[in-house]
């Protein structure tokens, strides 16, 4: 009989060992299940919210647009905003003179240049606005002269300064 029992006891314990690994198993599976659908659900309320920041920010770069354009309209209608214009524009035909008198100053340089009766190298020459001034020394009057007289003659000249003089 008391084999019986430890017989009977070791089945017991085997039931309950297997019971237990049973629990645990099912309380594992139970457990894994419930950290998927947790997983699943933070994924979908992540989503949601990447939405809702994804329209938020849609709908602020539209106001800043909206506000950016009425900011624009508001500047061309006040006094700062046409004295902007008319700076950008005076800024622009300020370089575009200062073109115009880089290339009158090349052309008149080039002219004194090619006449073989004149010390060009003795000459200095400065544009402002289409005037030319012209400036150093040359051996004599005629020379003085023929350098004004090619610098009149040359495209985009307006005016000259003669400051040339003669030292002999």
């Amino acid at each position: 009989m008391h084999a019986w029992n430890c017989r009977w006891w070791a089945i017991l314990v085997v039931l309950a060992a297997a019971l237990a690994a049973g629990c645990d198993a099912a309380d594992r599976n139970q457990a894994r299940e419930q950290a998927k659908d947790q997983a699943h659900d933070l994924a979908a309320r992540t989503r949601e919210a990447a939405s809702d920041v994804k329209d938020h920010v849609e709908s602020g770069v539209r106001d800043l647009k909206t506000d950016a354009r009425q900011a624009g309209d508001e500047l061309k209608d006040s006094k700062l905003g046409e004295a902007m214009r008319e700076t950008v524009k005076d800024s622009a035909g300020s370089a575009r003179q200062a073109l115009d008198d880089t290339a009158v100053t090349a052309r008149v340089k080039a002219a004194l240049l090619a006449d073989r009766n004149v010390m060009s190298s003795h000459i200095s020459v400065e544009t402002f606005q289409g005037h030319v001034k012209l400036s150093g020394q040359l051996p004599d009057r005629a020379q003085v002269q023929r350098a004004e007289e090619i610098a009149r003659r040359t495209e985009g000249v307006k005016a000259v300064e003669n400051h040339l003089t003669a030292s002999g």
